[in-house]
């Protein structure tokens, strides 16, 4: 992706890729893998709420340089792969309490997280391809719309 496309945002309401990619590593760490290796490791721990956007706000991940973000990004999954890799079928239903909504199993997490990762994917694929629309010949826009 070029320098001039990362900063785009398609609405007020929508996060540059930057953000996106922080919002990832905010989540990956604190309502995915932490949670996960907490409920795990112990009976039925509690597990905090936690304001992903806010904190992901707090580390401007919009005005931070993409390539840093995906090292960190690259950092937290090659940490957290192999522990949710080796999760057993009773690890999966072992129980955290979260403060707000009751009991989750560290499955619950773990599923969860594909399922974020591919919104967020998708997120990031269609800022991709409104920065290159118009590069695009009419016969591609016109063959991509159909």
């Amino acid at each position: 992706a070029s320098a001039d496309m990362l900063p785009r945002r398609p609405t007020p309401n929508d996060w540059r890729i930057q953000a996106t990619i922080g919002h990832l590593i905010v989540c990956d760490k604190l309502a995915f893998g932490d949670r996960i290796e907490a409920i795990v490791s112990q009976n039925r721990p509690p597990i905090p709420a936690v304001d992903v956007d806010a904190l992901a706000s707090e580390r401007d991940d919009a005005n931070q340089p993409l390539a840093a973000l995906l090292s960190q990004l690259t950092e937290l999954r090659e940490h957290y792969a192999p522990i949710v890799e080796q999760l057993t079928l009773d690890e999966l239903y072992r129980l955290g309490n979260h403060e707000k909504y009751g009991d989750f199993r560290a499955g619950d997490f773990a599923y969860e997280w594909a399922y974020h990762d591919h919104s967020h994917t998708m997120q990031i694929l269609a800022l991709l391809r409104q920065a290159a629309w118009p590069n695009f010949s009419e016969t591609m826009q016109t063959a991509l719309n159909s």
